[in-house]
């Protein structure tokens, strides 16, 4: 699986969570930003992650274990993150989250086109979103 690359349009993000409606507001707002989204429970989505022709720039979910194994670039969303989980992520936000602090966080996060992917310095994972987040 390889991480980032093609125009913004054409970037894919994996929604995975087990609650069918945050799977269906999270695509919702993320293809407003002209994102491809595919949402799917846990079970589906880690078969389409572990499939050889998976290709997504960013995993968004409230399990993020298997993904980070993976090597895949993850914004975790979860009631209470773990943060031993959250130290791996790109991003960790806490449920119920602003819909632009999810967008926002989600296009932090996703990979510049023209650099390889790394990971977001450590202001700009979860203790500064919830930051923004609380002072907003």
């Amino acid at each position: 699986m390889t991480l980032g690359s093609g125009s913004a349009s054409l970037r894919k993000i994996l929604v995975v969570d087990d609650c069918a409606g945050v799977r269906v507001i999270m695509p919702k707002l993320l293809k407003r930003t002209g994102l491809k989204v595919v949402d799917r429970g846990l079970h589906t989505g880690l078969k389409i992650a572990f499939a050889k022709n998976a290709h997504y720039d960013l995993v968004v979910t409230n399990a993020p274990g298997p993904f980070i194994f993976l090597g895949l670039s993850v914004v975790y969303v979860a009631a209470l993150p773990e943060p031993d989980l959250a130290f791996y992520c790109a991003a960790s936000l806490n449920k119920p989250f602003r819909n632009d602090v999810l967008v926002s966080a989600v296009l932090k996060c996703l990979p510049d086109q023209t650099q390889p992917a790394k990971r977001p310095p450590e202001s700009e994972r979860g203790e500064g979103l919830q930051k923004a987040k609380r002072s907003a």
